[in-house]
Parts: C-alpha cells; structure tokens; sequence
C-alpha cells in the first residue's frame, strides 16, 4: 500500500472516531429541557380558562355565557358577574338591570369605555398647557436645590395627567354604569414631550473627561415591570397588580370609591346599594396574565366581596340585542304563522305550474261516444233531462200510432191497460214513461227511459 493511501485512511479513521465521539456526547451528556409554549383548542378558545379552572378549586359555581343579553336571562340569584371585555355598547335598560342586580347585595366586576379627543384644537391645547406646567414644575425643582430629585410621585403624576386629559376628552359609546360613577378609561402615550433647556441639560448623562464616553453605559439596567399594590380589609399583606398603560379617570361627577389600588387609577370598588361595582383598567385575569403578580390572589378576593353566594357568571362580551332577535322573542308564534301561511301560499302557487301537456292525438272518434256525451251532458244540464225524455217519449208514440191505430179511438187509461196486457209490462211503469214528467231521481230516469225502448223492441220485433 502506498504512503499517500495509508496516510488517508489513517484521517478517514480518526474524522470517523472522532464525529462519533462528539455525536456520543451530545447524545448522552447534552440533554436538558426544553419549554415548549402550548395552548389547547379549549384555552385557546376561552381566555378566562384559567381563572374558571381557579375560582373551581376553591368551590365556586364558575358559569359561563358568550354575550350580555343572553346573560341578563341568566343572571344567578346571588353571586358575580365578570364581563372580560369592554367592547360594545351597552344600553340603558341592560345598565339598569344590572344596577338592579347588584343593589340586591351581589357584584359586578367590568370595566368602562375609553374616552377620545372631543377636538383637536382643544386636545392640543390642553396638552401645551399640560407639558409647560411640567417644565415650570421641573423648574422650580432645580431653583430649590440639586440635591433634591425632580421626578414625582406616579401618585402626582397621574392626578396631574386626569385633570389635563378629563377637560379635553369625552366618550363617544355609551357607557350608562360607568357615567354613573364617573369613570372612564383612558390610555397613556409613550410620545415624547417638550421640555425647558435646563431639564434636558439635567436629564443628559454624564461623560467621562478622558473616555468622553458615558459613565452608565457599562452598567446594565435590570427591567423592572410597573406594578401597583392593592390591600383588602382584613388581609394582612398587599398584593401586587400589572401597572399598564390603560388607567381609570374620574369624569364629571364622580364619586368616591370605597377601596382602590395605591395609585387609584387600575382597580376601583363602589357601593352599589347592598352590592359592589369593580372597575379594572385592564383584564389582568385571562390565561396568560393571571399567574403575573398576584393577579389570581385578587381576583379571588373580588369576588369574595359577596360572601353569601359562590355563583360567578363570565361575561364574554357586551352586545345590545340586534331587532331580529327582539322580534322574534317577543312575536315568534306570529312569525311562525306567517311563515306556515307563506309556505301554503308557494305550495298552492306550485301546483297551478308544471311541463306543458303534449298535444293529444288527433283520432278519429265513433258516433256513439259523441252521443254518449251529449247525452251526459244534457243530463247535467238544467232541463236537459226533460228533452230527453220527450224525444224518446215522442218516437215511441210515433212508432205506436203506426203499429197500432185502434189506440187512437182508446181513452189514456184504456190505452195504458192494452199495452201493459199485450207487452206483459207493468201499467205503473207505462204510465210514468208515456205520460209523467222526467224524474229527479237517476234510477226513476232510468226505468222510464227502459220502459220506452221495451215498448219500440216489442212492436218492431212482432212486426
């Protein structure tokens, strides 16, 4: 074997060892798990899965419908209503069925309509009024010393950003329960705002003299989620809820509610008679979001706010009744008969219709049928009984006079006599063909017309 030859299969042999021994160690040694995201056709079809499946373990009633209409027909006796969306209308009469509902001691968790600019020109006043008094705020900030910080509380902030935003905004849907309380949902925008020299003089970040790079940008800036705390009567401890950029404002008058988050503004409990109504920013309960924080804690103690019933009702969506299904609830037995009327109508209509008839053949027909229908015929007929009977009647007695002329000299009763003894007929018979009008009746018809032709068959035969 050749040097060149030996030399190959030599490398051959050990990239052949070798690839195995990788593969050997990553097969054995290299395993580990893996997180796969998956979602079932059930979840994926019903966001609150996971809290029906929750609120379950601890022993409630978890029902579940897919519009408001359906389920004010519904509504338990005692328990919760959660509606997970906000879109759609809700009108006056559902608002107050709901009102009803809760007044009796039960709870309503939903949450309000957004409101939008009711002008632009008012929408970009308010905001320049809005950004100049945060720069004179900053201002005044730095006037009273640099060691003292310039950022507000989220607590200021927001009820500065409510008394800009309510002035400008209104909402265009109706929202009957939440303009009852004086709430709406608003939106915060991430655009940024103007500011004096002096604050993006301050907000610049430092440099190094010898680098002139910036001093933090080889620190590395943990992300830190918002959040918000919420604390119910009689729990020792807070709990923490998802602070997004969905918030609740107060409208024109509003009133106060009976507990709420730290910052006011993403979970508010109001006094509804016996009952309480839950306004929520954001649904933070769906299958995604009710393991974060302490969102399921919370929502177990919303509806522990009843706690005489452990019925709850989810609400998929709100809807107001479309008119097709009004008038079918309240006229159905009317459109039924309409409808079984119309189908009788087309039916009735159908039979009159069809493939047209061919021709009938031209053939040539006997006497004796057009006689046959004639006489059917003239039987039908008014009076057409009578001429029948006459021109019989009228032949007979012609054929009788020639056969016999010795009846001319004999009285009716006499004449009747000799034909009833020379035919061996009945003289009642005779009379009723010879001399009675025709008869209604179709067999009294018959016998007389019978007795005519016995008669003519007699004569002509012993002729």
């Amino acid at each position: 074997m050749r040097i060149n030859s030996r030399v190959l299969l030599i490398w051959l042999i050990s990239l052949t060892l070798l690839g195995g021994v990788i593969w050997f160690w990553h097969h054995t040694f290299e395993k580990r798990w893996t997180a796969i995201p998956f979602s079932t056709n059930e979840s994926a079809q019903n966001v609150m899965l996971a809290a029906s499946r929750f609120l379950q373990q601890y022993g409630y009633n978890v029902q579940q419908e897919s519009t408001l209409d359906v389920a004010l027909r519904r509504l338990p006796t005692n328990g919760t209503v959660l509606i997970t969306e906000n879109f759609g209308s809700m009108s006056s009469s559902q608002a107050n069925t709901l009102l009803t509902w809760v007044a009796k001691g039960n709870t309503l968790i939903t949450r309000p309509r957004f409101v939008y600019p009711s002008s632009n020109k008012d929408s970009e006043s308010d905001e320049d009024d809005s950004e100049e008094g945060t720069a004179d705020e900053q201002n005044s900030a730095e006037d009273d010393g640099q060691n003292q910080g310039t950022d507000k509380s989220p607590e200021q902030a927001q009820t500065r950003s409510e008394k800009a935003i309510h002035k400008s905004r209104k909402i265009i849907d109706p929202d009957p329960i939440a303009t009852r309380l004086g709430v709406a949902l608003h939106e915060e925008c991430n655009c940024e705002k103007k500011s004096s020299p002096k604050a993006v003089e301050s907000s610049s970040p430092e440099k190094d003299q010898a680098t002139g790079l910036n001093r933090d940008a080889s620190k590395e800036k943990k992300e830190v989620v918002p959040s918000t705390e919420i604390q119910f009567p009689g729990n020792p401890h807070a709990m923490q809820f998802w602070l997004g950029k969905r918030r609740l404002i107060d409208t024109e008058n509003p009133i106060a509610a009976k507990l709420s988050d730290k910052s006011g503004s993403i979970i508010r409990v109001y006094d509804e008679g016996k009952g309480h109504i839950v306004m929520l920013a954001d649904n933070q309960f769906t299958n995604t979001n009710i393991g974060a924080f302490d969102h399921a804690e919370i929502l177990l103690n919303l509806v522990q706010l009843h706690k005489n019933s452990k019925n709850v009702l989810l609400v998929q969506r709100v809807d107001i009744t479309s008119w097709a299904t009004l008038l079918w609830r309240n006229f159905h037995f009317a459109i039924l008969a309409a409808g079984l009327f119309l189908s009788l109508l087309f039916w009735r209509a159908t039979r009159r219709f069809g493939p047209i008839l061919p021709d009938p053949q031209q053939a040539r027909r006997s006497l004796i049928e057009h006689v046959d229908a004639s006489a059917k015929w003239l039987w039908r007929a008014i009076g057409g009984s009578d001429i029948l009977l006459t021109a019989a009647r009228r032949d007979t007695l012609k054929m009788l006079s020639r056969k016999l002329p010795q009846l001319e000299k004999m009285s009716e009763t006499e004449r009747i006599v000799y034909l009833a003894e020379q035919c061996k007929m009945n003289a009642t018979n005779i009379r009723n063909a010879l001399t009675q009008p025709a008869a209604k009746l179709a067999h009294e018809y018959t016998k007389q017309i019978q007795t005519l032709q016995k008669l003519r068959q007699f004569y002509e035969r012993k002729s």
